[in-house]
């Protein structure tokens, strides 16, 4: 429910009450008018007084929140919120300043040995010497 609108709601059931109880007291348990009339004053003290005061603060908070929302709209319409994706990160350099990543291409593999059948592991663009028999291993 809106601000304001369950203050307006609180202070109509409070009135309408008020209203049916003063009424109800002054037809049925009054005798002399000093007693209606006291009755009466109750009720009008302790539920319609209270009542009007909610129906006609719930009018005000509701109007104050209707033109805060307005107030908002014109503000958003008038002061648009403009994004930008955030600048790509820069490629990482390596030791020696260059933009090329440190990462190589491929990944290492088990390389045979063309002698003896023994494998080796290799990083790309690497050689090295086969364990068993010294024979030359390259990455292809």
């Amino acid at each position: 429910m809106k601000p304001g609108k369950a203050k307006q709601v609180i202070g109509v059931i409070l009135l309408l009450i008020g209203v049916g109880a003063s009424v109800n007291y002054s037809f049925f348990m009054g005798n002399e008018l000093n007693d209606i009339l006291a009755g009466v004053a109750v009720y009008i003290a302790i539920m319609i007084i209270p009542g009007i005061c909610l129906i006609i603060f719930g009018r005000k908070n509701y109007k104050s929140y209707i033109q805060s929302i307005e107030d908002a709209e014109r503000h958003a319409r008038e002061n648009p919120i403009i994004v930008t994706p955030p600048p790509p990160y820069p490629p990482p350099s390596n030791a020696n300043g260059s933009s090329r990543s440190n990462i190589n291409s491929g990944s290492p593999k088990m390389i045979d040995c063309p002698s003896c059948g023994a494998k080796k592991e290799l990083q790309p663009n690497q050689t090295g010497n086969c364990d068993y028999c010294g024979s030359t291993l390259s990455y292809r």
